[in-house]
């Protein structure tokens, strides 16, 4: 069983990095972030509205040690992950868990429908923190994020 650690940075809205562009049908965010766990390091994150529709694309950008992945036993060279983003207006979005298999610089892309939730995202919303959690070892299980 692996073990697992976890480091969270809240990001206030006035936060430097934090790109803005409104577009009459969509928008995006790009904004850097600093959150690690198992020395994975996570740096920034896109968060984008395309066209008019209801669905919010994410990009998370993160390193992965070379270090993390030189186990004798192959099982031992796999993380698993998943991202938690709270936004400026107490909405969270959730990334399904997604692992990650070898060293260097790293992108996990996913998407996320609020048709169902009133189309919220028709409204520019800014980031306000981003959590991950991780463990390491093929069959290991992600924790729950802290006060959910």
């Amino acid at each position: 069983m692996g073990s697992r650690w976890r480091t969270t940075l809240g990001l206030g809205t006035l936060a430097a990095g934090i790109t803005t562009a409104a577009i009459a049908w969509g928008w995006e965010v790009d904004q850097a972030i600093n959150t690690s766990i198992h020395a994975h390091s996570f740096d920034r994150i896109e968060m984008e509205r395309l066209g008019e529709g209801c669905k919010l694309n994410f990009v998370l950008h993160f390193s992965a040690p070379s270090s993390g992945y030189q186990d004798p036993a192959p099982v031992r060279n796999l993380y698993r992950f998943k991202a938690r983003v709270s936004l400026n207006d107490r909405r969270r979005v959730y990334s399904s868990e997604f692992v990650n298999r070898a060293p260097g610089r790293r992108v996990y892309r996913w998407q996320h429908d609020t048709t169902a939730e009133g189309c919220w995202a028709a409204q520019p919303a800014k980031i306000y923190y981003v959590d991950v959690e991780g463990c390491r070892v093929k069959n290991c299980t992600v924790q729950p994020f802290k006060g959910e």
